[in-house]
């Protein structure tokens, strides 16, 4: 069960406040396919501001591999492999732990080799991450279920399918604020603050049931701290 949880990582953000050694294992690496590509400038993405140093499961970079490979082709994974250069050449196993360095390396090589803006990117996956949960917990995601619905449970999905393997996993939170029948407002909370990330999985979950929706984030914050609010809106009546 655990080998399929791999994809919810990145946003349920697997990190540890003492973060564990990376685990290099190059004897699973995959051979070069002949890709290459002519690095860019080399100038750092700063996804959000680190305050401590986190790891990430394996799980979360060989599916993103799966998810780059699936989108722009295997020979596209070995030159964002190379273009971040890791120290492992891209070997990861799923339960091992790396630094998040390491896939804000790959993100941002993606970004070069691609042209694509890093919001669209994080979405892209965030959309992939959402169809991988419905292959793993269906109960969650029945389409019989409204996309509100659906958007309500996320933290409850979290704490009953993530915490149980991943107890020490600092878990994001989707906190509904306003709900009427065509919006519903979520306070998005995140160690790692990815919003483009959290609408991916949004509109991976209103495709899964068929529902449109404009989506519209804004800075919030309270006494806990800021955090993202995403306005949910459907463009047409839930059937």
């Amino acid at each position: 069960m655990a080998t399929r949880m791999g994809p919810l990582l990145l946003l349920t953000c697997l990190s540890y406040r003492a973060g564990p050694p990376a685990v290099h294992v190059k004897a699973a690496a995959a051979p070069g396919r002949g890709g290459t590509l002519t690095p860019a400038s080399r100038r750092p993405v700063i996804l959000h501001p680190f305050r401590r140093m986190v790891a990430m499961k394996g799980r979360v970079f060989t599916e993103f591999f799966a998810h780059v490979e699936a989108c722009h082709g295997a020979d596209m994974v070995d030159d964002i492999i190379e273009a971040a250069r890791l120290p492992h050449h891209g070997a990861y196993t799923s339960t091992g732990s790396y630094p998040f360095q390491e896939m804000v390396s790959l993100v941002t090589a993606l970004t070069e080799a691609t042209g694509q803006p890093l919001p669209v990117v994080l979405e892209a996956f965030g959309t992939h991450c959402f169809e991988s949960w419905v292959g793993y917990a269906p109960q969650y995601f029945a389409t019989s279920r409204s996309l509100f619905d659906v958007l309500e449970g996320i933290d409850q999905f979290h704490e009953t399918e993530v915490r149980k393997l991943y107890p020490d996993a600092e878990l994001p939170s989707f906190v509904p604020e306003r709900r009427d029948g065509r919006t519903l407002v979520l306070g998005y909370r995140s160690c790692k603050p990815l919003a483009p990330l959290a609408l991916g999985v949004i509109r991976g979950a209103a495709a899964h049931l068929s529902q449109p929706v404009a989506l519209r984030c804004e800075p919030a914050e309270d006494a806990r701290g800021p955090y993202t609010r995403i306005h949910v809106e459907l463009l047409r009546p839930a059937g």
